[in-house]
């Protein structure tokens, strides 16, 4: 019996992230690992709690798992603390060498592997796709919660290319829904504004309030997960989502 954990920092009713555990699992299924068969699977759903992260971290590490599954820029560096023998696979995150997960995308070394799937460059790609669908657009918000440390590079990413396409860069810092109400109703205050949410767990977790609170002030916004724009009502259309590309390290 083979064991893999899996830590996901979001609610366990959080309909997108268990569509990917379950497709996860189905595969693993099809290449002859099955649940209750051959394969244990230890999930842990610990929503946006550091303190429910660090215990269902220390709790699956104890379990020796063959390999964990896991996501977040705030969970990697935990589980890395807790073990370097245990493989922990990333379905996602962005520039895993700056982060610290490997030395290169080539020869990572240590025990973290997996998708980085935010490319930065895509950033601006965001903020020009946001202008071309709302031309009038000219100050931008980015929200997102400073204990993410990937987004201290979203937003040098993100004032970067501000300039060149004419907009007024803000940086709103978020912990709870409060802040965020707060943050999208400064924005509306300002004339020509918009929204960016980047990748955030903290934001993922409060999806449907957010898109409801961008809604209500009827913001252009755009988002780095598709599950804000397909949560956003047929009457205010004003939501947009990127694709982004992945490389595997």
């Amino acid at each position: 019996m083979r064991r893999i954990g899996v830590l996901m920092p979001y609610p366990p009713g959080d309909a997108d992230v268990q569509e990917r555990v379950r497709a996860f699992r189905e595969e693993m299924r099809k290449r002859g690992w099955a649940s209750g068969v051959n394969t244990q699977f230890d999930e842990r759903w610990t929503g946006d709690n550091m303190d429910l992260i660090r215990s269902a971290a220390s709790n699956l590490v104890e379990l020796n798992p063959d390999a964990i599954l896991a996501t977040g820029g705030r969970v990697i560096p935990i589980l890395m603390e807790l073990t370097r023998s245990i493989p922990i696979v990333v379905p996602g995150g962005s520039d895993p060498v700056a982060r610290g997960y490997a030395e290169s995308l080539a020869h990572p070394g240590g025990n973290v592997t997996g998708f980085a799937t935010m490319e930065l460059s895509v950033i601006g790609k965001m903020l020009q796709t946001l202008k071309e669908i709302a031309p009038q657009v000219s100050r931008v918000s980015m929200m997102y919660n400073p204990q993410n440390p990937a987004t201290v590079l979203f937003a040098r990413a993100f004032e970067s290319a501000a300039g060149p396409l004419g907009v007024e860069p803000t940086i709103a810092h978020v912990r709870g829904l409060a802040d965020i109400e707060h943050a999208v109703a400064a924005a509306a205050e300002q004339p020509n504004g918009g929204i960016f949410v980047a990748g955030d767990i903290t934001i993922n977790a409060l999806t449907d309030q957010t898109v409801a609170t961008v809604a209500r002030h009827r913001l252009p916004a755009i988002y780095s997960e598709r599950g804000f724009a397909t949560k956003g009502r047929p009457s205010t259309r004003n939501h947009w989502w990127a694709i982004r590309g992945f490389r595997r390290f």
